[in-house]
């Protein structure tokens, strides 16, 4: 499912950036990048109706009414997603137990956004499979390299593996 962000949820997400650069430890590079993210977060909590937590702890970035905690990741690309697309988790976040890892995909200029799906953190560990910093995931965009060590499944394994919230 794809969505078109309004223009208050991309100013948002800027916002944020402006407010993360300032705060936080390490330098944002590419600031686009983090707005991805915080847009991935904004949408999944306008489109789910969740609770947000930013700032208050960095495990889990929605909450529901009845408590289950989700985690929300967002890759940004040139194009729709496809099924042999990466949806990733850096191991770095290997801290982190939400609930549910929510998996988007974001273009790079932020005018269309893919919920991709909802995948349970215990699901998530059992069937990733982990690709090395620099390394290509060995499907998809044979150009893609991971920027990090992490986690991944496919589009096709969280569109199959997925639950409904």
């Amino acid at each position: 499912m794809s969505a078109t962000p309004t223009t208050a949820q991309v100013a948002e997400a800027y916002q944020r950036v402006a407010r993360f650069t300032v705060n936080a430890k390490t330098i944002v590079v590419d600031p686009s990048s983090k707005a991805a993210g915080f847009l991935g977060e904004i949408v999944a909590r306008d489109f789910l109706g969740y609770i947000e937590t930013p700032g208050v702890n960095w495990n889990y970035d929605l909450i529901s009414q009845d408590g289950a905690r989700l985690e929300v990741k967002t890759k940004r690309t040139r194009h729709a997603p496809r099924p042999l697309f990466s949806c990733g988790v850096s191991t770095r976040s290997d801290h982190q137990r939400p609930d549910y890892y929510v998996f988007m995909f974001a273009r790079y200029d932020l005018s269309e956004l893919w919920f991709i799906g909802v995948v349970s953190f215990e699901t998530f560990r059992k069937e990733s499979q982990i690709v090395k910093e620099g390394e290509s995931d060995g499907r998809g965009d044979p150009n893609w390299r991971a920027s990090a060590d992490q986690r991944y499944m496919t589009v096709q394994d969280v569109e199959r593996l997925g639950v409904s919230l």
